[in-house]
């Protein structure tokens, strides 16, 4: 093969339709599930360290209990209780609640650490109980949701056994299914590059959304 050849057959196999449909389902499902995981997590740490809640310590060990268990446990458990679901949503609400501890375990650990003299000078500014979290909380946890963000962001990149149980197609399902029934190691190799060119745009957009910003504690 010569050196022109094997370019052309790796960008004949590369810019295929099917690749465009497998890069849009993932991407899609990078772009609903992550949202929703920084909502889940975010509101659980709040609540769990900044509320009255009751039983705040039972929660907080329910809340990041959904890591203990394979995301491809929960899909089977999913499609044994209701066997049509399938698809992307069905997708979306298995990666949430599968991954959305990964954004609350960071963003809880962020909040025990911050000074609530902060938020208790917001609030006697006149700020309101939202404004404060949107102004003053939300800002200082922006580290641990870009990691967290980032997290769920591999993890649904990598995950095999929970998306092909429910008959939706991503970029790891479909390299298996390129190395396990046609054998075919070149297809499933340009599918792995694109794979990991995703993940190295993840990774910046991580870098530029964390920035240069730390926060401390200071005092007693």
């Amino acid at each position: 093969m010569t050196g022109a050849t094997g370019w052309e057959t790796a960008t004949g196999l590369i810019f295929r339709p099917r690749v465009g449909e497998l890069l849009l389902n993932t991407i899609l499902l990078i772009v609903i599930t992550v949202p929703l995981c920084l909502v889940l997590g975010v509101g659980g740490a709040w609540l769990v360290e900044r509320t009255q809640l009751r039983g705040h310590k039972w929660w907080a060990v329910v809340l990041a209990a959904p890591l203990a268990i394979p995301a491809f446990v929960n899909s089977y458990a999913w499609v044994s209780a209701v066997p049509s679901l399938a698809g992307l949503w069905s997708g979306v609400l298995i990666a949430t609640l599968s991954y959305f501890p990964l954004v609350y375990i960071p963003a809880a650990a962020t909040l025990s650490r911050l000074d609530p003299a902060i938020e208790q000078s917001a609030a006697s500014l006149g700020l309101g109980a939202w404004r404060t979290f949107f102004r003053v909380v939300l800002p200082q946890l922006r580290i641990a949701m870009t990691g967290g963000g980032l997290l769920v962001s591999l993890h649904l990149l990598a995950e095999y056994g929970a998306f092909a149980m429910i008959r939706f197609d991503t970029f790891t399902t479909a390299i298996m299914v390129q190395f396990q029934s046609t054998f075919n190691g070149t297809a499933g190799n340009m599918l792995a590059s694109v794979l990991v060119f995703l993940c190295l745009i993840l990774l910046l957009v991580e870098v530029r959304s964390r920035g240069s910003a730390r926060y401390a504690r200071v005092g007693s």
